[in-house]
């Protein structure tokens, strides 16, 4: 449903945006809901803005409460810095020094305005846990850079400029805990795993009974690999296929980056597989940031999904229809569900969908 198609067919396009909001959880994700759907109608960056301007304030209210006598770290000295340091500077907030562990700049010493540039090691090992507070300020590795600081920080002291305390003070990307309910023996579905960090955060917050991940780029796999290593104990099946609605060899654009992607102008070749042929067992979660190809991916999980009916978390911002489209698609196949939207950007990308039973367990 591309923007025309949706011109062409407003009556349609009206009836499914009514039937998806009367099975919308709360207040929060009717607004993500409208201003998404306004913006895959028009492409008007001002509806995304909308959701920042009034989702934001979670991260500005934890920053203000930061102690005064408190270490505030900014973790990463890249594009999104100087944005982390304007908005400490707003509240009055005495940042501390910045992390980050790219060498070069460790060895510049100094970032823009005299702030000194520490390792990760530097942090964990000269900085007092209960007194440091850590905001990320990366997008592209925030998942990663939470993931790891969790080991060692207290978590209600870590927050992150560009995503998942944006929204929710409470909980990460996927694992939002005023929705999802983790419990031990997850069966867990990582479609699109990119570098394992998201497996890795089910993995610290409960224990897995088996964790199937998807993987279709070459570099990625290894990051993959490297990351089971540390988790012998764990039942972990890992797939170099992408997921779709059926097998099929696909061209495929691979750079070894969150964005790799299913596209007839690929760079090389994918096999990809579905979710019913796969898994032949129960399935507690299924979670897919497969950019762009997660209705395909879905279809081909149907079978599963209205068996077990699984707790999913689903990105709805690759393509403009998935807003439509997607939580449509997922109420055919199990209507009872309850969707909550979380957004976990400071841009257009990473609006997350969540689907779970009434009971919030999934299983």
């Amino acid at each position: 449903m591309k923007n025309n198609m949706m011109k062409n067919n407003t009556r349609e396009l009206w009836e499914k945006a009514a039937y998806i909001d009367k099975n919308l959880a709360d207040e929060e994700t009717k607004f993500i809901f409208g201003n998404r759907l306004l913006f895959s109608m028009t492409q008007d960056i001002s509806y995304i803005r909308n959701i920042l301007k009034e989702l934001s304030r979670f991260s500005m209210d934890r920053i203000a409460k930061i102690p005064q006598n408190a270490d505030l770290v900014v973790y990463g000295a890249g594009a999104n810095c100087d944005a982390a340091l304007s908005i400490c500077d707003y509240f009055g907030k005495k940042v501390t020094c910045i992390c980050d562990r790219d060498e070069k700049k460790q060895r510049e010493s100094y970032y823009r305005g005299g702030f000194k540039i520490i390792s990760p090691d530097q942090l964990v090992g000269e900085y007092d846990k209960d007194k440091t507070f850590v905001l990320i300020s990366s997008t592209k590795y925030k998942q990663e850079i939470l993931c790891w600081l969790s080991g060692y920080f207290v978590p209600d002291h870590i927050f992150s400029l560009c995503g998942e305390e944006t929204i929710s003070p409470h909980g990460v990307q996927y694992f939002d805990e005023g929705i999802i309910q983790l419990r031990d023996r997850e069966v867990f579905v990582d479609g699109g795993a990119y570098d394992f960090a998201s497996s890795k955060m089910l993995l610290s917050k409960c224990k897995a009974e088996k964790i199937y991940v998807f993987e279709p780029d070459k570099v990625n796999l290894e990051k993959i690999r490297n990351g089971i290593n540390e988790y012998k104990n764990v039942n972990i099946s890992l797939f170099p296929n992408g997921l779709w609605d059926k097998e099929e060899t696909l061209c495929f654009e691979a750079d070894g980056t969150i964005g790799s992607h299913i596209s007839e102008k690929g760079n090389t070749k994918i096999h990809t597989v579905t979710l019913d042929e796969v898994v032949k067992e129960k399935v507690t979660y299924i979670k897919m940031d497969i950019e762009g190809a997660e209705l395909k991916a879905l279809t081909g999980a149907a079978g599963l999904i209205r068996k077990y009916k699984p707790k999913l978390a689903i990105c709805v911002y690759h393509k403009p229809e998935d807003i439509i489209e997607i939580p449509d698609y997922i109420l055919s196949i199990v209507p009872e569900y309850k969707l909550y939207l979380r957004h976990y950007s400071w841009n257009a990308s990473e609006t997350v969908l969540y689907a779970v039973l009434p009971t919030g367990n999934g299983y």
